[in-house]
């Protein structure tokens, strides 16, 4: 049984999360200890409970340790099986990332399956319910498989209650990518997601947004579109969807929260797009260590760009070789652009 430190490199859930993925692929059991160990509050939170209690149900896993705040459990995968399933992270926490965990596992599967997930959609520092569909699932759709992701309610911080589901299609085989150049930009969309707020408050965030955009020689159109899904919480999102002309879509979001203006909002986010622009790299921070995993069992070598290696980026790809014999060699410093090669599991 491999034994995983939880608190190797960014110390976060993404350790686990990712052991769980590649424990059902690999079907090789492991535990994990010092969970979460570089956070404010370690251990296993509502969120990271469901990951492994959807990861549990779909390979038939036996499971040790999935307690609240234990920082130490156990995982055994059986086969993974399709089907629909209902997971309710009971909290705010992100509903993404419990997606993302079981996404991969039920691609390889012979039939579709449908999950359906309760909790937050638009949390802080985690994929929110646009990115997963516009980036991520882009991304996914365009190497291996249809995800068609659907929200019934979104589920802002900190009341959470939101509700998406995907239906995930079973795969052929996944296809390596090249994005070493970035191309021009196709499209660049602003989207407001916002709930029980004055009309207001978007427009203020999409007008100093565009601004910035065109105070700092961003090309191209930019559309705009606001988005108000049902939700139990007051909530705003802004986000901005840029669609390259290789096909792929890098996404960006800030949140808004009480005492924050709307022109603040646009700002912070202003800067972080610009940041990646000016990198002239291929892919942004975010996607680039969601995209390591499904890469890893492409059926060929990949590389492309990154605008900034992370410690996420860095961690993500020490577990996935931990796993599997899939080699992944990440050239240039934290926090600085940089560039990444995959020789997927198959063909080391």
């Amino acid at each position: 049984m491999l034994e995983i430190d939880g608190s190797f490199g960014e110390g976060g859930g993404q350790v686990l999360r990712s052991s769980l993925t590649l424990s059902i692929l690999c079907k090789k059991p492991f535990t994990i200890k010092n969970i979460r160990a570089n956070r404010r509050k370690p251990g296993l939170k509502a969120q990271h409970l469901t990951a492994i209690k959807a990861a549990a149900h779909v390979s038939q896993a036996s499971v040790s340790g999935n307690e609240l705040h234990s920082t130490q459990m156990s995982f055994s995968p059986g086969n993974c099986v399709p089907g629909n399933y209902f997971f309710d992270v009971q909290t705010a926490g992100a509903t993404s990332l419990v997606l993302q965990t079981i996404h991969l596992p039920l691609s390889f599967a012979t039939s579709p399956s449908i999950v359906d997930i309760k909790g937050g959609t638009h949390v802080p520092f985690s994929p929110v319910f646009e990115f997963l569909q516009t980036s991520w699932g882009n991304f996914i759709k365009t190497v291996m498989n249809e995800v068609d992701i659907s929200i019934n309610k979104a589920g802002f911080f900190p009341k959470g209650q939101g509700h998406f589901q995907a239906k995930i299609s079973p795969h052929t085989a996944i296809k390596p990518v090249d994005f070493m150049e970035r191309p021009s930009i196709k499209r660049i969309t602003i989207c407001v997601v916002s709930s029980k707020l004055p009309e207001h408050v978007a427009a203020r965030e999409i007008e100093s947004l565009k601004h910035y955009l065109k105070k700092n020689s961003i090309p191209g159109k930019i559309d705009s579109v606001v988005v108000n899904h049902p939700s139990v919480g007051i909530g705003n999102c802004l986000l901005l969807h840029c669609e390259l002309k290789n096909g792929l879509t890098v996404s960006f979001s800030e949140m808004g929260k009480q005492g924050r203006p709307a022109e603040k909002v646009a700002e912070i986010l202003g800067k972080t797009f610009v940041s990646y622009w000016k990198s002239k790299s291929a892919v942004d921070e975010h996607l680039a260590d969601q995209i390591l995993l499904p890469l890893s069992f492409a059926a060929a070598p990949s590389q492309f760009t990154v605008s900034k290696i992370t410690q996420h980026l860095l961690t993500n790809a020490k577990i996935i070789e931990t796993f599997s014999d899939t080699k992944i060699q990440i050239d240039g410093v934290e926090n600085s652009p940089g560039m990444v090669k995959i020789t997927p599991h198959s063909l080391v």
